[in-house]
């Protein structure tokens, strides 16, 4: 913290909190310095003191992995004394191949979006910061709690808040402790809030409200479950009694409902997996092959293998198999869904379209407006169909036995895992433009989850931009797994997010020309 005091003053609340380590940066007149504590059971070793940064190496509760912790205060005004500080951070952080991570008060913000009243900030204002952090190759570890850190105390009109202390990690970071998080505390005697940094933080899951269904009454076993919760024995006052058998009447009915299969929830995802299969097997196979007959002698019918000249072969074995008797892997189903269609040979409720228009319209809206290669659009509109051979898939059709995750070795390997879910895909969109946390999205479908990113774009300062990286990073995290995978090659998500943005910068360039 900025202490604006010398070491014998903060020596003595060292002694009064009880900590038993102190290192501190003297400050200049009534302002700066630095003062950092810690306890005997902590490692910490400093490397390095300056005016606005301490680098020490800590060490984690384990004691097999080391930290490079940058604690860092920035001066408040001057913002060529802040392109000093960014730049002599970005030299040192660019030599860390360990864990590394930034926090304290960077008295900078990225967008206007971090603060709250006041005029706002310039481009250019921004521009500094924005560019540290991406030249670093660093993710902003997001937040729990209120958005905001700082609050100049001001009332009316005149009131500021600002998100001005964060925490700044490498990839190296969120993929050794993926679920960490940083915490907002209340502020108490301060115009900033207190960071907490929880490397192992869970996110717990919210307590849902019990509620009645009135459709249990029409089974007979209902009034018996209430009724051996309602007499229970409890000991009390007659309200502790009414209020425990209450309880105990919500319990035994939760206990009846998980056994007797009467969650509503649970069949209608069951049913719509049923759903979804029936819809597949007119076009595939147990195996999940394309079926090579269509149309069964009618008219206009033809072998799958007559139009293989126009639709293109894909011989990758890396992805299930094409074999010489006529059979198609679902990579190149699009295509030959697309070409059926064009032959006359496929329905108006085929492969090609959704089932349920009004309830995909936005999604489709949001697929075929995007300024991007046709290789993302057929890509999402397979992910959309779930007939991506992921590892869940693959293991569904019998071709393997196992469907963990290849990158992170944990979780089943679904696609929503897989572009979002997964330490890895989150430590890519973590550290891109957009900085988002893909993993706290809603939606329970790949669908419902795109859509929700395409939503959170509608307020980024140019929405083509935003819908273009996003399709190239699904895309770029696509291609990633797979070299991870089949070519055992190491891959780094900062490395995967530039060549993605990369991509779509240089796509909206020549499509702009074109234009």
């Amino acid at each position: 913290m900025e202490s604006r005091n010398h070491f014998i003053k903060i020596d003595a609340v060292r002694k009064a909190l009880g900590f038993s380590k102190l290192v501190t940066v003297e400050p200049i007149g009534i302002g700066g310095g630095l003062s950092l504590m810690w306890k005997q059971s902590v490692d910490v070793e400093i490397l390095e003191k300056q005016q606005f940064f301490l680098e020490a190496v800590v060490k984690d509760g384990s004691g097999f992995h080391c930290w490079r912790v940058y604690f860092v205060h920035a001066p408040a005004e001057g913002y060529a004394e802040r392109r000093v500080l960014w730049q002599a951070l970005k030299d040192k952080v660019s030599q860390v191949r360990q864990n590394c991570i930034l926090l304290g008060d960077f008295n900078a913000i990225t967008s206007n979006e971090e603060k709250w009243g006041g005029p706002n900030r310039a481009s250019w204002e921004l521009r500094d910061f924005r560019e540290f952090i991406s030249e670093s190759q660093l993710i902003d570890m997001g937040y729990v709690g209120y958005p905001f850190t700082w609050n100049n105390r001001r009332h009316g009109w005149c009131n500021v808040r600002e998100r001005l202390d964060r925490a700044l990690i490498n990839s190296s970071w969120r993929i050794k402790y993926p679920n960490g998080v940083l915490h907002h505390l209340r502020p108490i005697g301060s115009d900033h809030c207190p960071i907490l940094v929880d490397s192992n933080g869970v996110n717990a899951k919210p307590r849902q409200r019990f509620i009645f269904d009135k459709r249990w009454c029409k089974d007979e076993k209902c009034r018996e479950v209430i009724a051996r919760g309602w007499h229970t024995e409890v000991c009390g006052s007659k309200w502790f009694k009414v209020q425990t058998r209450i309880k105990c009447c919500r319990v035994e009915l939760l206990n009846w409902r998980k056994q007797s299969g009467l969650n509503s929830g649970k069949r209608i995802r069951y049913l719509q997996e049923v759903l979804d299969q029936m819809s597949k097997e007119e076009f595939f196979d147990a195996d999940g092959y394309l079926a090579c007959d269509v149309g069964g002698g009618t008219k206009g019918s033809r072998d799958l293998r007559d139009i293989s000249s126009s639709v293109g072969t894909v011989k990758d074995k890396r992805i299930w198999h094409y074999t010489p008797n006529g059979v198609y892997s679902v990579r190149s189903g699009y295509e030959v869904a697309m070409m059926l269609k064009r032959n006359g040979l496929l329905g108006s409720n085929g492969v090609g379209e959704p089932s349920n228009r009004e309830e995909l319209k936005e999604f489709w809206k949001q697929l075929w407006s995007l300024p991007a290669a046709g290789k993302t659009k057929h890509f999402l509109w397979k992910c959309c169909h779930n007939v991506i051979p992921v590892q869940k898939n693959l293991r569904q059709r019998g071709v393997l036995s196992a469907s963990g995750c290849p990158l992170c070795g944990s979780s089943e390997e679904s696609i929503l895992h897989l572009v979002a879910y997964c330490p890895f895909a989150r430590a890519v969109w973590f550290s891109s433009p957009m900085q988002i946390d893909s993993q706290v999205l809603a939606g329970c479908s790949f669908m419902n989850w795109w859509s929700e990113i395409m939503r959170r774009g509608q307020g980024y300062y140019d929405e083509v931009v935003w819908k273009a990286n996003a399709a190239y990073l699904v895309w770029g995290i696509w291609k990633s797994r797979n070299r991870a995978k089949f070519d055992h090659a190491h891959v780094d998500p900062v490395w995967v997010m530039q060549h993605a943005v990369g991509s779509a910068s240089e796509f909206l360039k020549v499509h702009k020309e074109k234009e």
